[in-house]
């Protein structure tokens, strides 16, 4: 996704970060999830704590996220450098709303994803309706 795609992006808080850690595992509720630790100038930041699930939404999430540092193994992004971008009126110190390519304008952005998901059921729920 480009920056331009991003609901907002013409008013974002955007910031230069490194991977400390990606977890893709099991939390404490036993539910599949992602959380990605960035080291920012001023401290930790997390991406995600998103829970995922083995299905088409979750494969996708993942897949995209690893398109976007154009990585092809989950141990990659450790250590990558990246950028993370906030929409405007979010505090500086909260979760992050996309994390992006250091270089290129490749973004992850999963509130876009949600968005595209919600709008694929509706017109299929709408076209079975006719």
């Amino acid at each position: 996704m480009k920056l331009s795609e991003i609901d907002g992006y013409s008013d974002v808080y955007t910031e230069n970060a490194f991977i400390d850690k990606a977890f893709l595992g099991f939390d404490h509720q036993g539910l599949l999830s992602v959380v990605i630790m960035l080291q920012r100038s001023v401290g930790i930041h997390l991406f995600g704590d998103d829970v995922i699930t083995w299905s088409a939404f979750g494969t996708e999430y993942l897949v995209r996220l690893l398109d976007t540092f154009q990585v092809n193994e989950w141990g990659e992004l450790k250590g990558l450098a990246c950028r993370i971008l906030r929409l405007k009126g979010h505090m500086y110190n909260s979760d992050s709303d996309a994390i992006g390519h250091i270089v290129e304008d490749r973004w992850f952005y999963p509130q876009g994803m949600i968005d595209e998901y919600d709008a694929a059921i509706k017109k299929e729920s709408e076209n079975e309706s006719r």
